[in-house]
């Protein structure tokens, strides 16, 4: 059966078929990691090529592996329960003290890796730096708006700063604007305040649509 939107989501394991081309059949029967959703296809990451590629599938053309993905997920997927801030930090977040909430960001950074990588979409609309832009690049899926859309896997290189840990990266720069950020916290700059409050969530994409 077609993989619709809601069918799949990110990590998820799935197999190619179907391809007629010269050179997409040589692909069938290879699997590969989803990615995204962009446009009409799949974003995969192919699992059985070398070097790695990543490739654009109509969802006709792939078939979900679902004793792969529930492993995988429930590997690298946190509980949502865990993604939360303490009651306390929710106060430090909303202090009129710039210093308060520089220090409570400081915390949020080193303890939840998505609150880096937000803040990282959100520092690379005003600052150029090429592996702030490189990161901002992947977070962002290029759109260069302060909206965090693909998450960063555990271990996963980002393009143009292959050699560098992603992650670390994004913690230790986010450390040094760490004033600048909680003046976007102050003024909800790109979402940031939003998206600390509703559990790590971009309020944009999660806003319910009006009932026509």
């Amino acid at each position: 059966t077609n993989l619709r939107v809601t069918e799949l989501l990110p990590g998820s394991q799935v197999v190619v078929v179907g391809l007629t081309s010269a050179s997409g059949s040589k692909l069938n029967g290879k699997s590969g990691e989803v990615l995204s959703w962009h446009g009409d296809r799949w974003i995969v990451d192919m699992n059985d090529t070398e070097p790695k590629e990543r490739k654009s599938f109509k969802p006709e053309n792939v078939v979900i592996v679902p004793e792969r993905v529930t492993k995988k997920r429930k590997a690298e997927e946190p509980p949502p329960e865990e993604k939360k801030m303490k009651t306390s930090d929710l106060r430090d977040i909303e202090s009129s003290d710039e210093t308060v909430v520089a220090r409570c960001l400081l915390r949020l950074l080193r303890e939840f890796e998505i609150v880096a990588q937000k803040c990282i979409c959100v520092l690379a609309t005003k600052t150029s730096m090429t592996v702030m832009n490189e990161l901002a690049a992947h977070l962002t899926d290029k759109q260069a708006d302060g909206l965090l859309r693909r998450q960063l896997r555990p271990g996963e290189k980002v393009k143009g700063i292959e050699e560098l840990d992603a992650q670390e990266q994004a913690v230790l720069l986010c450390e040094k604007k760490v004033r600048s950020l909680a003046n976007s916290v102050r003024i909800n700059y790109c979402d940031l305040y939003g998206f600390l409050k509703f559990g790590f969530k971009e309020p944009k994409f999660n806003r319910k649509k009006p009932v026509v």
